[in-house]
């Protein structure tokens, strides 16, 4: 599984971006025609390649994390896991039903995914702390 985030075209004299500032904001039509955005297209490759990296990682972490200690977490863990994976598929599906199958659609939410792997290794470690303390009282 690849997530990229794709690249940016150049927006010169043919794109509406390229209107839309000669348009309304004539102070910054200078910059943006000498910037890169406007000049070539921007690629994000180091962006892409930690995303596909730190990815995989995280959902191996959050199944290893509940299959182990599932008695551990409270429901809020397992609720908010449940809407994560839930929110993935339902904006993969809405993307590809009513506009194109493109990585960067689905780039926007998979975050999340390593978002729950730090909150699920959080909870963890603060609770193993806590029960490294108990012992100790």
């Amino acid at each position: 599984l690849t997530y990229n985030i794709g690249g940016l075209t150049p927006m010169m004299e043919s794109s509406p971006v390229f209107r839309g500032i000669k348009e309304f904001f004539p102070y910054d039509f200078q910059q943006y025609i000498s910037s890169n955005q406007a000049k070539e297209t921007q690629r994000f490759e180091t962006v892409n390649s930690i995303q596909n990296v730190v990815l995989p990682v995280s959902v191996i972490i959050i199944f290893v994390a509940i299959i182990i200690f599932f008695n551990h977490f409270k429901n809020i863990f397992l609720g908010f896991s449940l809407i994560v994976f839930l929110g993935q598929l339902s904006n993969a599906a809405a993307c590809s039903f009513f506009a194109n199958m493109v990585d960067r659609y689905q780039s926007r939410i998979i975050w999340l995914i390593p978002l729950l792997a730090l909150l699920l290794l959080t909870f963890l470690i603060k609770t193993k702390i806590q029960s490294i303390n108990s012992k100790f009282q």
